[in-house]
């Protein structure tokens, strides 16, 4: 039992460290804003403070989803007979832990799940459309 839950803090160390590691890599809004000090410039002052809140609105170039939110986790192009379109999607992940059991005792295993956390259509460079969805109910 004793080795058993090592195992298991040891699996749970290991997750956390992967998801400190991927933080550390500065990616805040301050540091986005460093990065394209001339984009950020070019935003009008109602389009910086949501930027600076961490919101996206309609109207705002992706300069500043960028600054706001992020790199998106995947880009999209679409389009239809009112003009050609860009997607970002922004995925979320948790750990989910599941439990069976086996002959003499209960496994643990953990498993890294990812959603789509929110969205962006832009056209012709511009947020037409923005949408946030929660995380899988129960996590």
């Amino acid at each position: 039992m004793q080795r058993f839950l090592h195992l298991k803090i040891s699996v749970l160390l290991a997750v956390a460290s992967l998801f400190a590691a991927g933080c550390a890599t500065q990616n805040t809004i301050a540091a986005r804003k460093q990065a394209r000090p001339a984009a950020y410039d070019a935003l009008t002052p109602e389009m910086r403070a949501a930027v600076d809140a961490g919101q996206v609105k309609v109207g705002m170039s992706m300069d500043g989803v960028m600054i706001a939110w992020g790199k998106p986790s995947q880009v999209l192009s679409g389009g239809n007979s009112a003009g050609e379109s860009v997607t970002w999607i922004y995925q979320g992940s948790y750990i989910q832990d599941t439990r069976s059991w086996g002959r003499f005792r209960m496994y643990d295993s953990y498993t890294p799940i990812t959603y789509v956390r929110a969205q962006v259509v832009f056209v012709n460079g511009v947020a037409k459309d923005w949408q946030q969805f929660p995380a899988p109910s129960g996590y």
